[in-house]
């Protein structure tokens, strides 16, 4: 039966860390980074969201006031003119006196621009921690394999980052969906996918492959799974080396399932356009 520690896990994440600290801090620095940039670029959003809801307002408000104003003044008009007697009410249209609407052609404006920049700006983040994320699980197998790496190791995954992106929509949209069902069924799917993304970078699978891959792995275990991933969340609150740390015991439980386990049906099973994966 498959099988791993959590206290084994992070005593080695811990170890590895402190072992190469300047390399740890340097790479969990950068990740930390490159998503807070998009802190000014959400508050932007935000504050503009916020003013334009307010001019919203206004322009209904004065809206309302300025039909029924036309309104009294068409009122007053009915009346005098069947004063006079000199035209019947049926003959006169309230609405004459109404405001009509003049539509203008739409030209994005320099706040318009300028929102679709960060928009764009926050897309290209996304991909860059996506890319970032990924080098870091190919550290954290390199110090499981071979017992070191190299900075430069966080940017060698670019050859996955598409492929990459729509495994981390599918994995959101699986728990999203899990949670919204009464919460049990996201965290069992969150249990049950824990090992998609270091299936992928690990083996260079393809989306379904991943899941599939994890599902074997965490198969039996998903309280012990459950537990990992929440020791996992609390050491992530550790500045710039949490990450690494949650990581790299990742890897360890990654490699501890497959090395208590026979593959061999998992080989047989997980097929792709460019042959049978290997263990």
């Amino acid at each position: 039966m498959r099988t791993f520690s959590v206290v084994d896990a992070f005593s080695w994440a811990f170890k590895t860390v402190f072992s190469n600290f300047w390399l740890f801090f340097s790479v969990g620095l950068l990740y930390f980074l490159v998503p807070s940039l998009d802190i000014p670029i959400v508050k932007f959003e935000r504050r503009f969201e916020r003013e334009e809801e307010k001019a919203t307002q206004n322009v209904k408000i004065q809206t309302v006031n300025l039909e029924k104003r036309f309104e009294r003044r068409a009122e007053d008009a009915t009346q005098d003119v069947m004063k006079d007697g000199s035209l019947q009410p049926s003959s006169w249209s309230v609405s004459w006196f109404k405001p009509r609407s003049l539509k203008f052609g739409w030209w994005p404006t320099v706040l318009d621009w300028s929102l679709a920049a960060c928009a764009v700006i926050s897309f290209l983040l996304e991909f860059v921690s996506l890319w970032l994320f990924l080098g870091l699980l190919r550290i954290a197998f390199d110090f499981y394999d071979h017992g070191e790496s190299k900075f430069k190791r966080m940017f060698s995954q670019g050859e996955l980052l598409f492929r990459g992106w729509l495994l981390s929509i599918v994995y959101k949209l699986f728990i999203i969906l899990g949670f919204v069902a009464l919460i049990i069924p996201g965290i069992y799917l969150m249990c049950r996918y824990a090992f998609a993304f270091p299936a992928y970078v690990d083996k260079k699978t393809f989306i379904k492959e991943s899941f599939s891959y994890s599902t074997v792995l965490s198969n039996g275990n998903k309280w012990k799974i459950l537990g990992f991933l929440i020791c996992v969340a609390l050491v992530s609150i550790i500045p710039f080396i949490g990450i690494t740390i949650g990581l790299l015991a990742l890897v360890h439980v990654y490699r501890s399932l497959q090395e208590t386990g026979s593959d061999s049906h998992v080989v047989r099973e997980i097929v792709y356009e460019e042959g049978v994966m290997q263990s």
